[in-house]
Order: C-alpha cells, then sequence, then structure tokens
C-alpha cells in the first residue's frame, strides 16, 4: 500500500508540473502544488524503504520530469493548444483623432481585452475598452477620447 502512495504522489505531482508548464504557463500554484507532491512522494520512499530506494526514486524522478519535458517540447504536442492568432492591428496615429469624436459608434473588428480593434466605417482605430472585456463583432460607442487615447463602451442592443 505504501508504494502505491508514493507512486501516485509522484505520478500526479509530475503531471501538474507538466499541465502548468504545458498549459496553463505563469500559473506557478499548480506548478508549485505538484512539486509538493512529487517531494512527499520521494520524502516517502526514503522514509519507508531507506536511502538506496528513496535515492532511486529520486533519480528516478528527476529522469521522469526531465524525459517528460524533453517530450512534450520536442514532439511539440502543446502546438494543439497554443494561441495561432496574431494581431495585425497598429496603434492609432494620432493625427487622425481628429475624424473621430465621442458618441461615434463602430464594430470591433477583435475582442477589447481590454484593448483591440474597431472598425468606425471610415477609420479602423485601436481602443480600449472602458469597461471589462468586449468580444469581436459587437457595436461600441466612444465614451471619452483623452491623451490620444479612445475609450469604448458596448452599445446595449437588449430590451
Amino acid at each position: 500500500m505504501e508504494i502505491l502512495l508514493v507512486l501516485g504522489l509522484i505520478a500526479i505531482g509530475l503531471l501538474l508540473i507538466f499541465i502548468e508548464a504545458l498549459f496553463i504557463p505563469g500559473s506557478i500554484w499548480i506548478g508549485l502544488i505538484g512539486c509538493i507532491l512529487s517531494i512527499l512522494g520521494i520524502i516517502g520512499a526514503y522514509q519507508c524503504y531507506g536511502n538506496f530506494i528513496g535515492t532511486l526514486t529520486f533519480a528516478a524522478t528527476s529522469m521522469a520530469g526531465i524525459v517528460t519535458f524533453y517530450y512534450g517540447f520536442k514532439t511539440k504536442t502543446w502546438n494543439k493548444w497554443a494561441l495561432h492568432s496574431r494581431i495585425d492591428s497598429k496603434a492609432t496615429d494620432s493625427s487622425y483623432l481628429h475624424l473621430l469624436s465621442v458618441g461615434s459608434t463602430g464594430q470591433t473588428l477583435s475582442a477589447l481585452r481590454p484593448m483591440g480593434s474597431v472598425d468606425f466605417g471610415y477609420l479602423q482605430a485601436e481602443v480600449r475598452a472602458q469597461n471589462g472585456y468586449i468580444e469581436a463583432g459587437k457595436m461600441v460607442f466612444i465614451s471619452k477620447i483623452e491623451a490620444g487615447k479612445i475609450y469604448v463602451e458596448a452599445i446595449n442592443t437588449t430590451v
């Protein structure tokens, strides 16, 4: 039973580290939990089976981690989940700001998270959402223009 607990902790720990590294990078909590579980598994091997088996477990866990990362990056399995879209928009040229005024309406070309592109019919501009996020294809209006930046809000079309 102890061997299953040791192997289970190590396996779950390595899986969490792998998930954090490839699917949700930047969120250290999943990787940290994975490291803690793997370390607990290795400590359990030392306590239950002695130094020799503990050292073998440590070496095997280290090699399994290295092989997993190498395989994951070499085969590019993470490409299935990677974001492949590009942002081709450019910052709004301030010389065109005189063409826009507060209240002008347009349609979002990209999601505003919080920045993105809006087509005002006669001008495409990079804008910032005033409140939260706005999905692509939504109608927006300019709520303010301040310091060369255009702020928009979604037009609520529900009745």
